[in-house]
């Protein structure tokens, strides 16, 4: 709370007329950071995962709230409240955005059917949330790349499905 304070420029009992404690502020902030997440549909699924997922890496590892939201997921383990305002604000509506995405792409029939668009959805994003907490280790742009593309490839829509397969 000091630190905060300090950057803002006001006391110690100002930040706490506001809020009660650190925890309450965390929530604060947080929710600030609330707004829409937008959803292409460009015809192209791996363009479109591309982008969302740039757009992810600059939030969760390289932009300027990324160590921000790194001490707020460590935070959110032990207070519920925190946890709730993280998944609504920051990592359900982009998992939201990413299933959406493949929905389409299924839809489109880039995609096979049957596949579930919310577990792919975490099997994408999971190495950011990785690359968030560990840091990014090499995890740019061509880490991205290189990993829907094996994401996608496994999940594609076949031109000989369902042609000699043994189930």
């Amino acid at each position: 709370m000091s630190a905060i304070a300090d950057r803002s420029g006001v006391g110690k009992p100002t930040i706490y007329l506001r809020w009660a404690n650190r925890a309450d502020l965390m929530v604060a902030a947080v929710a600030d950071l609330r707004g829409v997440v937008e959803t292409a549909h460009s015809g192209d699924t791996r363009g479109d995962l591309l982008r969302a997922l740039a757009e992810d890496h600059d939030l969760y590892v390289a932009g300027e709230h990324s160590r921000f939201l790194r001490s707020v997921l460590f935070e959110s383990v032990s207070d519920a409240e925190l946890a709730k305002e993280l998944e609504e604000t920051i990592f359900g509506p982009r998992r939201e955005r990413l299933a959406a995405i493949i929905s389409q792409g299924i839809e489109e029939g880039q995609i096979r059917g049957g596949i579930d668009p919310e577990a792919t959805a975490d099997l994408l994003s999971g190495p950011l949330v990785r690359a968030m907490v560990l840091g990014a280790d090499g995890f740019d742009g061509e880490g991205l790349r290189v990993h829907v593309d094996v994401v996608l490839d496994g999940i594609a829509e076949r031109a000989d499905a369902g042609v000699g397969s043994s189930g």
